[in-house]
């Protein structure tokens, strides 16, 4: 998404920076053709208007080529370099108006400035030089001035002139860029804070509500136990096993969260010095084991679990974490599909194990289908079915195959279910 984001906007970059130039060529156009209509002005230069219309027209065709070859093959070769170009066609006019005598000297003049829609410091520096040569060498296209003191200087102040504002320009230029990247710096910090106050909010509001559930199970369950019958001395005189059991799951159930909860952190705060414990893992058994522990699930919402194209495929990774991480899709295909199907397909493809999980249950609104990878996000449907999931599942799976150099893909339909698809590296004898 920030890639398209990013190509927008140096689509608009290059048609304004086109919009401006051709803007700024035409306005010289109309100043050319008043200046001899204003009484007083004795402007010889201006019989060679004819030439600048010329040299505007074949510009306007060349910088359209330019900016039609740079959409078309997403090649900006051309369009960052489009500056020496230019410099290039100046001399031409400046030579064919008269050499060092032209009036047209001063186009050189205009390639450091056009150099500033770049925002390119080196840019402008490079180009700047580059027309200075170009400037240099015009005297010695006329041999006979090569001896002409007054020329010469005449010459040499132009080149001085040339060089004293082209170094502004990239003064200039530095100065912009440096202010623009102390906004884009401040504006970067800015947005990492409020990220970081929204996930404090959204932690403490999915904490709040996700621990209060089994919690209050907990409380009204010891409640129960110490609300029971007593004898004169204060013992109970039969201890309700089914409200211990009861407050026993819900202190296991606030325990998993946390745990949840705690490894999720452990991935975001230290990913880079994260060490993976990577032993040979057998994918079918693991995830065999996973169906024993979920047994619960498939029972208590009628799973039709369906087994195709399963095969014995060996890994290498961590194998607590790729369990959490599976868990979590299996679980999800259980826990929103009820009385459906669940459908499991594990097998290698050239150096990958593909793993894919795909259900029929409530499905993702293609809406929220960009957000489902965030932390704490949980889509509107799978809130009212099931409000007391944590939202942090997808994200740490995520995060877990990520960190196995692996690759995770999720497509779904509202109302028809969900298509999760795993890639992993397959295991390498003699990679160890």
């Amino acid at each position: 998404m920030d890639k398209v984001v990013v190509e927008g906007e140096a689509s608009k970059s290059k048609i304004t920076i086109f919009l401006i130039i051709q803007i700024a060529s035409s306005i010289a156009l109309i100043v050319l053709l008043i200046l001899p209509f204003i009484p007083k002005v004795n402007l010889v230069w201006v019989s060679s208007i004819k030439i600048y219309v010329i040299s505007l027209l074949v510009s306007l065709v060349f910088q359209i080529l330019i900016l039609i070859t740079s959409f078309a093959f997403k090649n900006n070769f051309l369009w960052n370099n489009s500056g020496y170009f230019w410099a290039v066609g100046y001399l031409v006019i400046i030579l064919i108006t008269g050499g060092v005598n032209s009036s047209f000297i001063f186009l050189l003049f205009l390639a450091p400035i056009i150099s500033l829609f770049q925002l390119d410091s080196n840019f402008t520096r490079r180009l700047s030089f580059f027309a200075g040569l170009l400037l240099f060498s015009v005297i010695f296209f006329e041999p006979a001035h090569l001896l002409n003191i007054s020329v010469w200087t005449r010459h040499l102040l132009n080149l001085s002139g040339f060089f004293v504002s082209s170094f502004s320009i990239y003064r200039f230029t530095q100065g912009i860029i440096r202010e623009k990247n102390e906004k884009d710096q401040f504006k970067r910090k800015f947005l990492e804070l409020t990220e970081v106050e929204h996930t404090k909010q959204v932690f403490l509001s999915a904490m709040s509500h996700q621990l209060r559930t089994p919690l209050n199970g907990v409380r009204w369950a010891f409640e129960f136990i110490l609300n029971s019958p007593k004898n004169r001395s204060g013992e109970m005189l039969c201890m309700d096993t089914k409200m211990v059991k009861e407050g026993y799951d819900r202190t296991l159930e606030a325990l998993d969260i946390i745990t949840k909860i705690l490894k999720t952190a452990e991935l975001e705060i230290d990913r880079k010095n994260i060490q993976l414990k990577k032993e040979r893992i057998d994918l079918k058994e693991l995830l065999d084991s996973i169906f024993v522990n979920l047994d619960y699930l498939i029972r208590s919402k009628m799973i039709d679990l369906i087994k195709d194209n399963y095969n014995d495929v060996v890994i290498e990774g961590d194998n607590k974490m790729l369990d959490l991480a599976i868990t979590n899709i299996i679980d999800n295909a259980f826990r929103y599909s009820p009385n459906g199907r669940v459908m499991v397909s594990l097998f290698a493809a050239s150096d990958q194990a593909i793993l894919t999980i795909e259900d029929t249950g409530i499905g993702i609104d293609p809406a929220e289908l960009e957000f489902i990878f965030q932390k704490f996000y949980r889509g509107k449907n799978a809130i009212e079915m099931d409000p007391n999931e944590s939202g942090i599942g997808l994200y740490t799976t995520k995060k877990i195959i990520e960190l196995h150099n692996g690759r995770i893909a999720l497509s779904s339909v509202l109302g028809h279910g969900t298509k999760v698809s795993i890639a992993l590296p397959l295991y390498k004898e003699n990679q160890n």
